[in-house]
């Protein structure tokens, strides 16, 4: 990896821990963090936009060793910090630590992506962290990490409180450890033989199967579930030979052809995608456009910060390597 693109994968994983980056002309941009963390008295928001009945838990209890992964961080007071944390038994849940500044391995728990055993005391929906051990550490650098710091925030975004989302965590454990395999095989050609453009397509393209993989689990646990079998107008199964136009967030329906003014995917790359099948990358451009307007809907038109960044980080290289597509 290019000196260039580690520095500004240095920033992007500074920026994500304390929730705030420093622009060309010096001034400090805010990134947006839960209401909920930030001002604990601050009515709880809904997840999404007509979000499905689910389950709860009644309030969050107190925890011993709970597994946990930390989502976002900020600096809080003087040597404080406010954590998001995606909890294996109760969802997502907002902590604070205390004195982190003044314990160095305080501060290495708190880093993201390594899987971590936590313990809080306090009720409801800001607690407070007593112990926290690092379980499993895990490093991203590169176009891995951007995915990462995107992985993040869309559960940030898409999560409310109070919800058990113990399948997501599984999910969630095997797409970051899937991103750090990426980042030290397939992710970073062996052989720059090729041309510098070809090599970023082949990073890119190792990381959209496990983004799209964890986009549609996501959408899954959410209740928000599109239907890849069947065609919303008539519920006939999905025919390989016809065109279907994606409605968004919900399925597809068949039209009359190919039209380049609509997202429209012929049948055979929708079971694709159904089935998992990323190796054409028709299909995988096809996923990325169908799982991207689902989400879209989902986070009720609240932008993804991660994705500026990524644009931002790829402008400061694009004299020197070829401008490469966002994986998310």
């Amino acid at each position: 990896m290019h000196a260039r693109t580690s520095s500004s994968s240095s920033a992007a994983a500074r920026w994500c821990a304390y929730g705030s980056r420093s622009t060309a002309a010096g001034a400090v941009v805010p990134m947006r963090c839960n209401a909920s963390v930030t001002n604990p008295n601050a009515p709880r928001r809904a997840s999404t936009p007509n979000a499905p009945v689910r389950a709860r838990v009644d309030m969050v209890q107190p925890a011993e060793g709970q597994p946990a992964y930390v989502l976002h961080r900020r600096a809080y007071r003087e040597s404080s910090a406010l954590v998001e944390l995606l909890t294996r038994d109760f969802g997502l849940v907002g902590a604070v630590m205390r004195g982190v500044k003044r314990s160095p391995r305080s501060a290495r728990d708190l880093e993201p992506f390594g899987q971590i055993a936590v313990s809080w005391r306090g009720r409801g929906q800001l607690v407070t962290l007593l112990r926290t051990e690092t379980v499993v550490r895990r490093n991203l650098s590169g176009d891995a990490l951007f995915a990462g710091l995107y992985v993040n925030e869309l559960l940030v975004k898409t999560l409310g409180r109070e919800e058990p989302v113990s399948s997501l965590f599984g999910s969630y454990d095997a797409a970051i450890a899937s991103l750090a395999q990426a980042r030290s095989s397939t992710f970073e050609p062996a052989s720059r033989s090729r041309s510098p453009n070809d090599g970023e397509e082949r990073r890119g393209f190792a990381l959209e199967p496990i983004l799209r993989t964890f986009e549609r689990r996501l959408l899954d646990e959410l209740g928000y579930g599109i239907a890849f079998d069947v065609d919303l107008a008539n519920g006939r199964p999905i025919e390989p030979s016809r065109w279907y136009r994606v409605v968004d967030g919900e399925g597809f329906r068949e039209v009359d052809g190919q039209d380049a003014s609509t997202c429209v995917l012929d049948g055979s790359q929708i079971a694709a995608i159904n089935a998992g099948d990323y190796t054409d990358r028709a299909v995988l451009q096809g996923a990325k456009q169908v799982l991207r307007r689902a989400i879209a809907v989902r986070l009720g038109g609240r932008p993804l910060a991660t994705r500026r960044l990524f644009a931002a980080a790829r402008h400061l290289t694009s004299e020197q390597e070829p401008m490469a597509q966002s994986p998310s």
